[in-house]
């Protein structure tokens, strides 16, 4: 079996250097998901995973709009660890970018924060979150601990053969392997353990000396889409699980690095559409992230 998930981090618009808009708004989610985003997931049957960070559940017409989408998606949370403390109190600053790596805070302090933004999270839809994010991919073993401990299921912070760095520090993920696992909640979450909640990383194509493919529209072409694709079939011993990462600012012009122009997420989003089209031509079944422990054995 094949199955693609397409894991979207749901936030607040940004600029070209990632940095909050200024004002602050939140087009991507009320206007692209809906109007861009859904539309083009309903006609290939993608069921899109929305990672919502705090500052979106803060936000009603945002929690609205999600409610609508009624079944076609899956929603989970997606921490920034400076945009909310354990008091749920959410800070959004514009203008300022956001860098901290949750798994750097002191263990109690990163567990405070993901419990509030999954009470927040539980108080907007009603129901707990299965599936999360660390911003920045700044997720380790604290993190997972807390994810178990809060009644997660599924995580998506690892990207395989990716060396991350900013002022706190490195994660190194050289090692994971490219599908779903339970990782090790002990040391280290590139490797495999016995955690309850099962890492689904990032889907990459390794390369010597080179950072490696992603899939991921903008940052790879649909050739180097198609080659991710290709690497995972050739390297499975087991069912598929090809995963896409995006935010939902980059269907926004001006909302993020990426697409500056209409004409830009216009071809952002055909990218996107022949990627499902070859997903679908070569088998592949469409799956929301917490959807994965019941199709992997441990």
């Amino acid at each position: 079996m094949k199955y693609m998930l397409v894991t979207i981090d749901t936030e607040r618009d940004c600029s070209s250097d990632w940095s909050t808009s200024n004002p602050v708004t939140y087009k991507s989610v009320e206007q692209g998901i809906p109007g861009r985003l859904q539309p083009l997931f309903n006609r290939h049957g993608v069921v899109p995973t929305y990672l919502l960070g705090a500052d979106v559940l803060e936000q009603s017409a945002c929690v609205d709009t999600l409610k609508r989408l009624d079944g076609t998606c899956e929603l989970g949370t997606h921490l920034h660890g400076e945009l909310i403390d354990r008091d749920r109190t959410v800070t959004v600053v514009p203008g300022k970018e956001t860098t901290d790596f949750s798994c750097f805070y002191d263990e109690q302090v990163e567990f405070d924060k993901l419990k509030a933004i999954t009470s927040l999270f539980a108080d907007r839809f009603g129901y707990a979150p299965g599936s999360f994010r660390a911003g920045c991919f700044g997720a380790g073993p604290s993190t997972l601990r807390s994810l178990e401990r809060l009644g997660y299921r599924a995580d998506s912070s690892v990207v395989p053969s990716e060396r991350d760095r900013n002022h706190q520090g490195a994660l190194r993920f050289g090692s994971a392997p490219l599908g779903p696992y339970y990782p090790d909640s002990r040391t280290d979450i590139a490797r495999k353990g016995n955690c309850a909640v099962i890492e689904v990383p990032v889907s990459v194509k390794p390369r010597l000396f080179r950072r490696p493919l992603w899939l991921r529209p903008q940052w790879s072409s649909v050739p180097q889409m198609r080659a991710v694709l290709e690497y995972l079939e050739r390297r499975s011993e087991g069912p598929v699980f090809a995963n896409m990462m995006l935010h939902s600012m980059e269907i926004i012009p001006g909302a993020s690095p990426y697409c500056q122009t209409e004409n830009d997420v216009s071809l952002y989003l055909r990218d996107m559409d022949e990627i499902f089209g070859e997903a679908r031509r070569r088998g592949y079944g469409f799956i929301g992230l917490s959807r994965v422990p019941e199709l992997v054995q441990r």
